[in-house]
């Protein structure tokens, strides 16, 4: 720990030295501008004794740093998505811009540049910003410094501002996201210039083979100088690798290719990967231009917003009749933590995910994974890949803007099918589901009241749940459903998407299935005991313990079918729950 806290000491007393020495000439240097033996441990010890113990340099060393970076800066980070090295690109440049707009307020509006340049058989891709830029030692001392995030550590910018932003106002905190870069191609120039610089201290560094050989330094020749801060980064673009990737890419957007569409394809993968940024990215491709602009998300049409996110899936005209649910998701202080509407099932194509619509969650303006619901939600990144977040909103907000989406969708939705499958996303999310229809008993939904009043009328009955009732219907003759078996959903919906490493799902409080719903209506009414209903719907090893033959499908011959489920009559005690126990031999049986 001395060794470590010496050479911190080392290191800032050579550079203070060094700019003395620049600024002011060696007559106001400092004496002492070193330590002394501070190469090493072993060294050290020459004039610090110790006693009864040797020093030892145990510091961390990488043989290859190249291959290093390849891997964790890459494809192994960020997996087949042929949009990440651009998306880090821009939230770097949108970094840069915000930076700038802290500690250089009169400066001139905010801007991100994506350019695609056709020269010859190559293809040029030119990410400019105005934003802070980066002086010769940034670039040295945190841009090519492998893991440490070039905003979070450049003391200088922090000189201008006490506001100096938290690192949750930042896109970039885990200092790799440039090193992405590479996946678009080798040969890569970059130009910046600091805000507060003159133009002849415009640095340019440049990677003329990748990342095999050393990167080049100097200060840019006279035509070559910035007239104003900022950065841009010019990746001359491998095609061949682009398009062999492009059919293992999970977002498939050949966003170098420039066709009788113009730019499209690249201004819409830039508009899906940054549907809410405060910094509008301008395209360009010779005389063509969009500007993409997620400034007003929270207020503008509803159509526009979602053309934005959704691309070209945004459904025209099967999704326009929920447009009208799409709400404001507010905490009690009224902060805006999300833009959203729930939908029903067959709006998703779930067995083409790629060609299914579903909402964002953003963090500083950028897609950082979906969910089961249109809009967006705000969240903050959980992983260096920038592929999972945790959402900014509470469980009270979603639990209050769920309740609102059952009244809403209630109205829109005429299918009871469709009203099932949003009462079960709002119940998953602990909201009400209200008058929403949510089970089904002899081919007939129900609402929570409907199920009520038909339970008055009944001493007993049975409840299976609704995908074991389709898998156990009788395939060899018409058949419909009794009207004393209760068919219900079991299990909670998946709201948002989860990588299959991340390990980490969204809890919300108060979440049901929808056969807790049921189950809880069933227990008012037939005045059922609360230590019965927990013995009849007890879970071993993620088998029920006490299992009910219920009288599920009658078939034109009158001939009864029987799903596993569970039964209930009124008044139910202990004692009448124990004929439906199942011997865990059995149940291990049925397991395997």
């Amino acid at each position: 720990m001395l060794h470590d806290t010496l050479k911190m000491i080392d290191s800032e007393l050579r550079k203070t030295d060094d700019l003395l020495a620049r600024r002011r000439g060696n007559d106001c240097r400092f004496s002492a501008r070193r330590v002394s033996n501070i190469e090493s441990a072993a060294n050290l010890k020459t004039c610090i004794q110790t006693e009864g113990w040797h020093p030892i340099d145990t510091e961390f060393s990488i043989s290859d740093i190249p291959q290093l970076i390849a891997n964790l800066g890459g494809d192994q980070l960020y997996g087949h998505d042929n949009m990440a090295a651009l998306r880090e690109i821009i939230q770097n440049a949108m970094d840069s811009v915000r930076l700038r707009q802290i500690v250089d307020p009169q400066a001139s509006s905010q801007l991100v540049e994506v350019e695609l340049i056709n020269e010859n058989d190559s293809c040029i891709l030119k990410v400019r910003d105005n934003g802070v830029g980066m002086s010769e030692f940034s670039i040295v001392e945190n841009l090519l410094s492998f893991g440490k995030s070039g905003w979070l550590n450049d003391t200088a910018i922090g000189e201008y501002n006490d506001n100096f932003p938290h690192k949750n106002n930042v896109s970039g905190r885990y200092g790799i996201g440039f090193f992405s870069i590479f996946m678009l191609g080798k040969k890569i120039e970059i130009k910046s210039r600091r805000f507060d610089s003159s133009p002849d201290q415009t640095t340019l560094l440049s990677f003329p083979e990748g990342l095999n050989t050393r990167p080049l330094l100097c200060g840019a020749e006279y035509t070559d100088r910035m007239t104003a801060g900022g950065t841009e980064i010019s990746v001359h673009l491998d095609i061949e690798k682009l398009e062999k990737g492009f059919w293992h890419s999970e977002t498939k957007y050949e966003f170098w290719s420039v066709s009788e569409n113009g730019i499209k394809v690249l201004s819409e993968a830039i508009s899906k990967s940054f549907p809410t940024s405060n910094v509008p990215v301008k395209v360009k491709n010779g005389d063509i231009c969009e500007i993409i602009d997620g400034r007003n998300w929270e207020t503008e049409p509803v159509s526009d917003f979602l053309k934005r996110v959704e691309g070209d899936l945004y459904l025209s005209e099967s999704g326009v009749p929920f447009e009208s649910a799409v709400s404001l998701i507010k905490e009690d202080s009224g902060e805006i933590v999300g833009r959203a509407t729930l939908y029903p099932d067959r709006l998703s194509n779930r067995y083409h995910p790629d060609k299914s619509i579903s909402g964002t969650v953003a963090s500083q303006g950028a897609k950082i994974c979906t969910g089961s619901f249109r809009g967006v939600l705000l969240g903050t990144p959980v992983r260096a890949a920038r592929d999972f977040a945790s959402l900014l909103a509470s469980s009270d907000a979603i639990q209050k803007w769920a309740t609102e989406q059952a009244s809403l969708l209630q109205k829109i939705t005429s299918k009871d099918e469709e009203q099932e499958s949003i009462a079960e996303q709002i119940s998953s999310l602990g909201g009400n589901i209200g008058d929403l229809k949510f089970c089904e008993i002899g081919g007939i939904y129900y609402s929570k009241n409907e199920l009520l009043d038909f339970l008055k009328q009944k001493d007993e009955v049975w409840v299976v749940f609704n995908a074991a009732a389709s898998l156990g219907r009788p395939t060899d003759k018409p058949s419909c459903t009794t009207d004393y078996c209760i068919s219900v959903g079991y299990g909670v919906r998946v709201f948002i998407n989860v990588p299959i490493l991340a390990r980490s799902f969204p809890e919300f409080k108060n979440q049901k299935a929808l056969n807790e719903i049921a189950l809880e209506i069933i227990s008012e009414e037939f005045n059922i005991p609360d230590n019965v209903m927990k013995k009849i719907t007890k879970i071993e090893d993620g088998h029920s313990v006490y299992v009910a033959s219920a009288p599920t499908w009658q078939g034109d011959d009158g001939i009864i079918g029987y799903v596993d489920g569970q039964y209930f009559k009124r008044n139910m005690s202990l004692a009448d729950v124990d004929p439906f126990f199942i011997p865990e031999v059995q149940r291990n049986n049925e397991l395997n």
